[in-house]
């Protein structure tokens, strides 16, 4: 867990005579306390999404700037990771939504994208319109998700085994909540190139 990490790293830290072992505790206790704070973050999100929210949490707002704006929050990872993200949509799309739990969808959904692609991959955001509902549809080409697995990945603290990046297993927990909230739904299908 994140807290052992810092443990250890501490303890290491304070034990450590070597200048190389200090740097190496150090950068392992920095990585222990972000990935701690992200967790507690997506706890209080999973919180926040749970809370009974009725139609008065809702207000008009645009889900097109909604999305551009996460966008942006996300460049560092994006940059990072070398991700080329599309952003297709109309010039705006009106809603009733609850904008924090929006939002936390909006984040943990390009998150898993831009962290499950591969290095310089490909991300397709886009927002669509039509008589009957809309759409938003965040696509990747990342190794996917088993059919008999796309149900349970919603459980909280569920992880896919065999997984190298680092996560808590709330974030798609948090945004089917968030969805629903937000009078919505979320399901899993096949990303770009049939993955």
């Amino acid at each position: 867990t994140p807290l052992a990490i810092i443990q250890v790293n501490a303890h290491s830290l304070v034990q450590a005579r070597d200048p190389q072992r200090m740097q190496e505790a150090s950068a392992g206790l920095s990585q222990g306390v972000h990935r701690a704070t992200h967790t507690v973050h997506q706890l209080l999100a999973l919180t926040r999404s749970d809370a009974d929210g009725g139609d008065d949490d809702l207000h008009a707002l645009d889900l097109v700037t909604l999305v551009r704006d996460r966008l942006v929050l996300a460049a560092q990872i994006v940059v990072q990771r070398e991700i080329d993200i599309e952003f297709q949509s109309p010039e705006s799309c009106m809603l009733a939504l609850h904008r924090e739990s929006m939002a936390s969808l909006i984040d943990n959904l390009v998150d898993n994208a831009v962290k499950y692609s591969p290095q310089s991959g490909q991300v397709v955001v886009r927002v669509e319109e039509n008589k009957d509902a809309v759409r938003l549809m965040i696509a990747d080409e990342g190794p996917g998700i088993p059919h008999e697995l796309r149900k349970k990945v919603f459980e909280r603290f569920f992880r896919q085994a065999g997984q190298d990046q680092a996560g808590s297993g709330l974030g798609l927990a948090i945004a089917e909540r968030a969805a629903t909230r937000n009078k919505a739904g979320i399901r899993l299908d096949v990303g770009l190139a049939g993955k």
